[in-house]
């Protein structure tokens, strides 16, 4: 199918929102992009949601209607390789009806358990057979996929990289003694993650109580988002509470912030956290979620606490009783993040995983 030059490839990045649209798989796809146009490669962008700019193309909204525009694109671009990400029609628009691979090479990749009813479980597992490689983010993701899906023949781990930023990370205290600054970073669109935020935002209001120049700044937007402003009204959060919307860069925020969180019940690998981590900001997750050992180290800079408000407070009193230890913990996360998640390095495993030469021209 593919025309593209080994030198050259064609690679069509499949993807259900794309910029201006905020969360993990925006910044994945973005900063996978990035790295494989620097490889050489001519990369398309085909995206459910988002803004159409060079390079990007906007389908339909209605999953069927997107599947039969990418199949209909896809077949007009002629690539060498085809990578779908996280939900079904994706995967389904790479492939004909009859589910041949529209690509030399189709590869899926598992960001989140899908949330697939059982009666439909058979259908995505017809899908899922006809791509040649299914990657996940983390060994936890893949173990949690064949337990509901069953195995798959040709997988890989290959965890999120690092974006490129303009933002440097900033040495020492970010606010003065009397501040503190909490940054999250997220859709408001699923059960899982607006849970954590409530639990965040729970933590938040009482860490107030005692700390009056506590602030929480929350990105991204979603059909939650009125229901979470409503909870900071409830909690008497008042203006400590930001609700920025869509953000399409969020680095300027990451590196004003003293401490990220990510309170979550929905995600298998966090990319938001490696963002943030790159800006030397401590972080803060509740068990259960970034379960990559790396980031389980004592030098990861990641604190964890159990999933609920208390210990959310617990921890974020931690840190903004000692300006010292969140620089420290800043610290270690950035050089953990600079060391073992690069798109440089990440990028080359999908090189590899797409079949392509191992020795890309670089541009």
């Amino acid at each position: 199918m593919g025309r593209g030059h080994l030198s050259k490839p064609r690679i069509v990045l499949v993807t259900p929102y794309y910029r201006p649209v905020v969360g993990g798989l925006t910044t994945f796809v973005a900063g996978l992009s990035t790295e494989l146009i620097r490889r050489g490669a001519e990369v398309t962008v085909l995206t459910r949601d988002g803004a159409e700019v060079p390079g990007v193309r906007r389908g339909p909204s209605s999953p069927a209607t997107f599947v039969r525009w990418c199949r209909r694109t896809i077949r007009e671009i002629r690539p060498d390789v085809v990578h779908c990400h996280g939900h079904w029609y994706c995967l389904a628009g790479a492939l004909s009806p009859s589910g041949r691979p529209l690509a030399n090479r189709v590869v899926f990749t598992v960001h989140t358990l899908p949330d697939v009813r059982f009666a439909f479980r058979l259908p995505f597992r017809w899908l899922l057979r006809r791509a040649h490689v299914i990657t996940f983010v983390s060994e936890h993701s893949r173990t949690e996929f064949v337990q509901r899906f069953g195995a798959r023949g040709e997988s890989a781990i290959i965890a999120p990289g690092v974006r490129d930023s303009f933002v440097e990370a900033k040495e020492g205290p970010r606010t003065r003694p009397n501040e503190f600054r909490i940054c999250a970073v997220s859709l408001m669109s699923w059960v899982g993650k607006v849970r954590g935020m409530r639990l965040l935002m729970e933590a938040t209001a009482k860490l107030a109580r005692v700390l009056p120049g506590v602030s929480l700044t929350l990105v991204g937007d979603g059909e939650f988002r009125s229901d979470l402003e409503a909870l900071g009204r409830q909690l008497g959060l008042g203006a400590r509470v930001r609700f920025t919307g869509l953000v399409d860069d969020p680095a300027p925020i990451l590196a004003d912030s003293d401490v990220f969180c990510h309170i979550s019940f929905r995600d298998s690998f966090a990319q938001a956290v490696l963002e943030a981590m790159i800006m030397a900001v401590p972080v803060i997750v509740n068990e259960g979620t970034l379960e990559d050992p790396i980031l389980r180290g004592p030098d990861s800079g990641v604190i964890r606490c159990h999933p609920n408000a208390e210990e959310v407070f617990r921890a974020l009193r931690r840190l903004a009783s000692n300006p010292e230890e969140r620089v420290r913990l800043g610290a270690r996360a950035r050089e953990l993040v600079l060391r073992e998640y690069s798109w440089l390095d990440q990028a080359g495993r999908f090189w590899t995983v797409y079949g392509l030469s191992s020795d890309p021209v670089r541009s």
